[in-house]
Order: C-alpha cells, then structure tokens, then sequence
C-alpha cells in the first residue's frame, strides 16, 4: 500500500467529492419493465452500521427506483439492486490527485490517503484510473474509497 499525503513533495492537489451529494442515494429499488414478464421487484440498501452512508444513520434513507427490460425473478432484480447500489456507493467517494509521476503505480493498487482540504484522513483508496504524460508532467489519479458497505 502506497502512502500519499498532501505534504508529500510528489503532491499537487486534490479534488474531490462529498458522500451529501444529493445525487448519491443508499437505498435502490429495481422492478421489471418487460410486459412479457410477470412483474418483478428487488431492493438492496446500504445495512451496514459502519459504513458513512449507513441508510438509518446521519445519512438518511435516500431511495432510488430504476425500470429494467429482461428482469423476470425477484432474485434478478434484487442483484440488479445490489449492483446499482455498489456502482453508486463506490463513486460517492470519489477524489481525483495531481501528483509528480508516479510510475510504480497501477489500476487497483491500493493507496492510504491524507488530504487536510477534503478532510481525507488515513483513508485506503484504490486506483480507478491514472492518466500519465508521456512528457513526465503531472499525472492525475482518479481514486476511489475502498470501503465495506452492507450487501
């Protein structure tokens, strides 16, 4: 696992989002769109009580309702829910890094971050994407919050 910290002398800036954004929602419903197919619903939700976006913590109960063609079971539609929610939960704590380049880096590797700006304390992250000039400039690493959510 790689340390960074913003005092680091390889570090430009950071930016990045927050888990309040009203676009983020830790509660999905999923039903069937297929007239062909008898109705189906599943849910999934953030359950647990660790987790930042906890849905009966501070967070709130924030519901989100999509329409699927091909869905047939409850059981397809609860693991459309699920995989939703994880894609959605994943991105809300997204931060992208300016940094020197950092070569020994790759998608995946896992980084302990400390940014003080966004409040970022020894948070493990890992690499969702890096883009490298080819000119040794500044690399920028959108990273993503490793963390556990309850599903």
């Amino acid at each position: 696992m790689f340390e960074l910290t913003d005092s680091q002398a390889c570090f430009q800036r950071a930016r990045g989002g927050l888990e309040d954004s009203s676009d983020i929602y830790n509660h999905v419903g999923v039903s069937s769109a297929d007239a062909a197919f008898p109705s189906a619903f599943g849910e999934a939700m953030d359950d647990d009580p660790a987790s930042p976006t906890y849905f009966r913590g501070p967070f709130g109960d924030r519901y989100h309702e999509e329409e699927y063609e091909g869905i047939q079971t409850p059981g397809q539609a609860r693991e459309a829910a699920r995989e939703l929610l994880r894609r959605t939960l994943y991105l809300s704590r997204s931060v992208e890094v300016d940094t020197n380049a950092l070569p020994f880096l790759d998608v995946l590797d896992v980084v302990n971050l400390t940014v003080t700006d966004l409040k970022v304390t020894g948070s493990r992250y890992f690499v969702d994407s890096i883009d490298i000039p080819l000119d040794r400039g500044t690399q920028t690493m959108r990273l993503l919050e490793a963390r556990s959510i309850g599903l």
